[in-house]
C-alpha cells in the first residue's frame, strides 16, 4: 500500500497547512486533502484487485 499511504500524507500535509493558512486559502486546502483521500482510496481498491489476480 506504499501509493495509498503516500496519498494519505499529502492529505495530512494539506490539512496541516490549511490550519496556518489565511482563511481565504483554508478551504481550497481542505478540497485538495478530500482529493487526496479520494485518490488514496482509489488506490487501494487498485492495490486490492491486483493483489486477488
Amino acid at each position: 500500500m506504499g501509493n495509498a499511504d503516500e496519498f494519505r500524507q499529502y492529505a495530512e500535509e494539506c490539512r496541516r497547512l490549511a490550519q496556518k493558512a489565511a482563511q481565504k486559502d483554508n478551504a481550497a486546502l481542505l478540497e485538495i486533502a478530500a482529493a487526496w483521500i479520494t485518490v488514496a482510496e482509489e488506490a487501494e481498491r487498485n492495490e486490492q484487485r491486483a493483489a486477488e489476480d
